[in-house]
């Protein structure tokens, strides 16, 4: 007998109603939807509207693992979004939420794939430039976009029977043709840095009016002009601070506050300038525009530099993480092998964005560029960090070098002039003349030893003379004394330690000998709060690093003391607590030197008085004998007791913020007390607990105005805090010290802040405790009467 066989059941579809929120709305244009990493419909959606996705074969069919098939509501979650018809009714109740201000999407019951219960992920590809502004009107909309190049072709996904062209309007069979982009357009950088200076809710909130607007606008006509767009995942959960550095990095800027103004200006890193138009600094009376002198010059060795860059970009047509390579073959072979960097790139959007920032990189990375520290006068006072500065110096050989400006340290109020650090500018590289011959840079193949790269002289701090004296000796010590110590960095080739020379007349007399300084320069910047120091270029002996050992950041005088508390595996990251012993955090950027000098440098146990310039030679030894003094790198440093000097007072706050920015009527100051004697045998951080407070040690605080001028200053304080009333109003600058009988912190807190008075006050006020001295009574015991 026969008959029909019975329809089997391998499987069911499942269907499913699905609200998801995708991000911060409302956005510009829904451009694709993918599930499961295919994709699923492509087009172009700007409004709130309702879209067929019909991709039932997506994984399969029904013989394998269906597809995606039904309706979509498309939110966009503007401010007058109503309540979605298809949530309501299964939600129920009167009252429904509309979901303004998140764009989202609304699947109505459809199919979500068969066979297996398991849901697919789901993935949009958006673009937000010109919506979602805070105020709803985007700053400079006509260059807010930027046209990288044609989008992307997407290969065919499932089924052969269905061809995607991702964002080329290609559809074949039984799919509608839809309107969809076919070029790529990017958010301008400049305007991603704008907004999140700006905005209120997630951003600084810093008011356009702080912004240079003429600045911005340079800066995105320039990112325009170059192609240079980018798409940036801005997350709640990311440090904004981050996320703005981020963009920089990107597209090669700087963001700083003008010193006048205090506005924010933005300076892309460029090469459009002319040489002989720079301000030229060069020694005294020499006919220069602005006098200096030259504290440092270093000049990178072959050993140093990276000669081969790899940058990794995300491609977000094929949701995947991709590299380029970009090598400086005539690096590689000066150096005899590959020196790789790998720098993330993560809102890059195409290849060919990622090639042109790995060609810049390895640019920079592998030019031999010098490195100077000038100190200047108060007619450098208008230089800012990216700025771009002419250097002669006939002693040195230098003449008509450009120097990109790094960091500015304006201590012109306490006579110290400005100090200016900077590196040669690598977009004019090879234009500096260098007119008399430098050492040879010739290594022995006996293994004659070389010079340390790198040097740095410092004034010993309290904590170290107790370590190399004991307590007792270093509290005995005169206050108007202080002692030399010096860093070295470890040379190419082999070099057991060095001795310090110092010059005493037309000799050079041995000061002691030391262990070789560890040392690294920051690869990516870090603010005054970062407790995660990034670090690369390492030199010396890192693998016996001792946690909870010291080391300088920066430059002397204007070092930072950091203690090392941990190190990555890879070696490239520091975990450190900031601002020890009688330093302050501060802001640092790229390629700042750190020397982990605790257990690694010579310190000199000769006094010396204040007011004494000390100079001194690093002379490098090897087994077979030492370096000829006359090619020793040599630093200098000015004797200033600071050994006798209080701490000064930590984790300042000023209207509960770190730097405000702008302040509003009265505000406190707030700080905590630290010690030297009681904290000589421990190195305390910024954010450890308070210490003391010593009973000789008061704090001052001073208020000044756009002028120069004192507003309100007081020398007396006691306590950790201060309410201040002022009456001005406009720009104000803050300065928060310690104060003892041998005189003022070694550093200060010094803050910048735009002051908006409020009505009533009529005088500028400090309230706080006055500090009193304490009184000594001398008891001889009980004294009998005669008779």
């Amino acid at each position: 007998m026969g008959g029909k066989s019975k329809k089997q059941t391998i499987g069911y579809w499942y269907l499913m109603g699905l609200h998801m929120g995708i991000c911060k709305g409302p956005i510009d244009m829904l451009i694709s939807i993918m599930g499961g990493e295919r994709i699923a419909w492509s087009g172009k959606v700007t409004g709130n509207q309702r879209i067929r996705i019909d991709a039932s074969q997506l994984w399969g069919g029904d013989e394998k693992e269906g597809g995606i098939d039904g309706q979509l509501d498309v939110m966009m979650g503007g401010p007058t979004q109503q309540p979605n018809d298809y949530l309501a009714s299964v939600q129920g109740g009167t009252y429904n939420p509309a979901y303004r201000g998140i764009f989202s999407t609304v699947f109505r019951q459809g199919k979500v794939g068969a066979i297996t219960p398991y849901l697919k992920a789901w993935a949009y590809r958006i673009r937000r430039t010109k919506a979602g502004w805070e105020t709803g009107v985007c700053w400079y909309p006509e260059k807010a976009e930027v046209d990288v190049g044609p989008a992307p072709d997407l290969q065919p996904q499932g089924r052969a029977t269905r061809a995607f062209k991702f964002l080329g309007a290609e559809v074949k069979v039984d799919l509608p043709r839809v309107d969809v982009p076919t070029r790529i357009l990017c958010a301008n950088p400049a305007h991603v840095i704008y907004e999140i200076l700006t905005d209120t809710e997630d951003g600084m909130s810093h008011p356009p009016g702080n912004l240079n607007d003429a600045s911005f606008r340079a800066a995105a006509d320039l990112f325009h002009a170059e192609g240079l767009g980018l798409w940036v995942k801005w997350v709640q959960s990311d440090k904004i601070q981050d996320t703005l550095q981020q963009v920089l990095d990107h597209c090669n800027a700087m963001l700083i506050q003008d010193p006048e103004n205090l506005q924010w200006r933005i300076i892309p890193m460029r090469g459009d300038y002319e040489l002989d138009q720079l301000v030229h600094f060069g020694p005294r009376a020499q006919g220069y525009d602005v006098d200096c002198v030259l504290e440092n010059l270093e000049r990178v060795t072959a050993e140093e530099t990276v000669n081969e860059v790899t940058v990794t970009w995300n491609d977000s047509a094929n949701n995947a993480e991709r590299g380029i390579t970009v090598a400086n073959l005539a690096a590689i072979q000066a150096t005899g092998g590959v020196i790789n960097q790998t720098k993330a790139y993560a809102c890059c959007p195409t290849e060919a964005i990622a090639a042109r920032l790995a060609q810049r990189d390895v640019d920079v990375l592998s030019a031999m560029l010098a490195r100077v520290r000038l100190r200047t006068n108060r007619k450098a006072y208008k230089v800012v960090p990216g700025q771009v500065i002419r250097l002669s110096w006939p002693e040195e050989g230098i003449l008509n070098m450009p120097v990109r400006v790094l960091k500015v340290t304006d201590n012109s109020q306490d006579g110290d002039g400005i100090t200016i650090e900077g590196t040669e500018d690598v977009f004019k590289f090879g234009l500096t003349s260098y007119v008399k011959p430098q050492p040879p840079g010739w290594v022995d193949p006996n293994g004659a030893v070389q010079p340390p790269a790198f040097v740095q002289a410092f004034e010993v701090p309290f904590r170290d003379l107790v370590q190399a004296l004991g307590l007792d000796a270093a509290k005995q010590l005169d206050p108007m004394v202080g002692f030399f110590g010096m860093c070295a960095s470890k040379p190419p080739g082999f070099a057991v330690n060095f001795n310090a020379f110092v010059r005493q007349g037309a000799d050079w007399l041995d000061a002691g000998a030391g262990d070789l300084t560890p040392t690294a320069t920051l690869s990516a910047p870090a603010g005054r709060q970062e407790t995660v120091l990034k670090i690369t270029n390492k030199l010396g002996q890192w693998d016996y690093l001792e946690i909870g050992s010291t080391a300088w950041l920066g430059t002397h005088p204007d070092a930072e003391c950091v203690r090392i508390d941990g190190m990555s595996q890879d070696g490239t990251q520091l975990t450190v607590a900031r601002g020890c012993l009688d330093t302050l955090p501060q802001d640092w950027g790229t390629g700042v030197r750190l020397w982990a000098y605790d257990n690694d440098s010579v310190l000199s146990q000769t006094q010396y008085a204040i007011g004494e310039q000390i100079t001194a030679r690093a002379v490098t030894n090897s087994s077979t004998g030492g370096l000829p003094i006359d090619v020793a790198p040599q630093a200098s440093v000015t004797i200033a007791g600071r050994q006798a000097l209080p701490y000064p007072p930590a984790r300042m706050r000023m209207a509960g913020a770190d730097d405000p920015g702008a302040i509003t009527g009265t505000f406190t100051v707030t700080w905590r007390h630290r010690d030297r004697v009681l904290q000589s045998d421990q190195v305390i951080g910024q954010e450890d607990a308070g210490a003391g407070p010593d009973p000789l040690t008061r704090y001052g605080l001073r208020f000044i105005d756009s002028t120069g001028a004192d507003i309100v200053a007081r020398g007396d304080i006691a306590g950790t805090q201060a309410t201040v009333t002022l009456v001005v109003a406009g720009r104000v600058d803050m300065e928060l010290w310690a104060i003892n009988d041998d005189g003022t912190s070694w550093q200060r807190w010094r803050r910048s802040f735009i002051f908006t008075p409020e009505p009533g006050p009529t005088q500028n006020v400090i309230e706080a405790p006055t500090w009193k001295r304490p009184e000594t009574i001398i008891d001889g015991g009980e004294v009998t009467p005669n008779g």
